[in-house]
């Protein structure tokens, strides 16, 4: 979901469009030990279908301390969500099985078409410490013993359209100047024992349109048990 960064009962110029998008990915890879390629589909639905307003109601009124939304009668519209996406990864700096500590550095690049949003992106992908485990591969190192690295990365994402920032609607259309442009970048930490991880990162974005906020930056834990 997405909300302009000040609210009001009607849309403003300058602030991005109320906004919720539902979707499932359904993804198959290609895959050794030095590349992946993945091709994606996504499909879903924006607008009131998406439930958009009514978790963020939900939340907020679970929290009396945090403000009651106030424009999502106006949101980007119900539009069925079809996206197509290609990705390759390579992998050109191995981690080292003797010593335990080592490197891991993957370059990818991205490509996206659909009516939720047309764009290209490159991005590296860092990993250092102690038994690093393979990107993608599977390895002894990422189901047995322990682990801890370091996690770093950035991006540079290419938008040609984003129906998100740029409306369906009269009331959704034009409030606001997409950027064609935009940097991320994160870091972290994981930590882990045999097949069981935890991770922990901070990422943060460029500004999307002219007008947003000069970045914004969130965090993320994530908990994760490995099968095989």
């Amino acid at each position: 979901m997405f909300t302009p960064t000040n609210d009001a009962p009607r849309p403003l110029p300058g602030e991005r469009p109320y906004a919720a998008v539902l979707y499932v990915d359904l993804s198959a890879a290609r895959m050794n030990q030095n590349t992946l390629r993945v091709y994606g589909l996504r499909l879903g639905t924006t607008g009131h279908a998406a439930l958009g307003d009514q978790a963020q109601d939900w939340f907020h009124h679970l929290v009396p301390q945090f403000r009651t939304p106030l424009g999502w009668q106006h949101q980007i519209a119900s539009e069925p969500v079809i996206d197509a996406t290609y990705e390759y990864h390579r992998l050109v700096l191995n981690p080292r099985p003797t010593p335990r500590t080592g490197v891991t550095l993957a370059p990818s690049g991205s490509l996206t078409i659909g009516n939720l949003l047309v764009g290209a992106k490159g991005a590296i992908d860092v990993r250092a410490g102690y038994r690093v485990p393979h990107p993608w591969a599977g390895s002894e190192d990422a189901v047995t013993g322990a682990r801890a690295y370091l996690l770093g990365g950035a991006q540079e994402e290419l938008i040609g359209y984003s129906l998100l920032l740029q409306g369906n609607t009269s009331e959704t259309r034009g409030l606001v100047t997409k950027r064609a442009a935009v940097t991320q970048w994160y870091g972290g930490f994981s930590a882990g024992l045999s097949r069981f991880s935890l991770e922990f990162k901070v990422v943060t974005r460029s500004r999307e349109y002219e007008t947003a906020p000069a970045r914004h930056v969130w965090g993320t834990i994530g908990m994760s048990y490995g099968l095989y």
